[in-house]
């Protein structure tokens, strides 16, 4: 095994058009043949047995592009034990069990003070 670090390169691997360019900049008869396209080929890859494709665009003046970026670049070089904000995975997983709580918390609390107001009103409506 070698002592050369491993370097991450980016590939061109997809191509993206955003819609909005493609009615402002295209010809009114491009989406609709784009739209073909992608149809026929979701069509050969069902026949095939691949799943939907699906992916996520992240355009490159976004503040989070040079996050994923890197994000992208510590999976493939297999370091994955720093992630978000140098947190390990473990503790994502934990912060995110917590948020949820947290938010079925929030969800509850916000549901029983509809339900009092609810009773409060009606007891000065004269309703109860």
């Amino acid at each position: 095994m070698s002592n050369q670090e491993v370097v991450f390169e980016r590939q061109v691997r997809y191509v993206v058009f955003k819609i909005k360019d493609i009615l402002e900049f295209g010809e009114e008869r491009d989406l609709d043949i784009l739209r073909q396209i992608g149809g026929d080929i979701a069509y050969r890859r069902r026949l095939a047995g691949k799943p939907i494709f699906n992916a996520v665009v992240v355009e490159q003046d976004w503040p989070e592009f040079d996050v994923v970026w890197k994000l992208i670049e510590e999976r493939m070089l297999g370091r994955q034990e720093t992630l978000i904000g140098g947190l390990k995975p473990h503790k994502v997983r934990d912060m995110v069990n917590e948020l949820r709580l947290m938010a079925e918390f929030y969800y509850d609390h916000q549901s029983l003070r509809e339900r009092i107001s609810h009773v409060v009103h009606d007891y000065l409506e004269g309703k109860k």
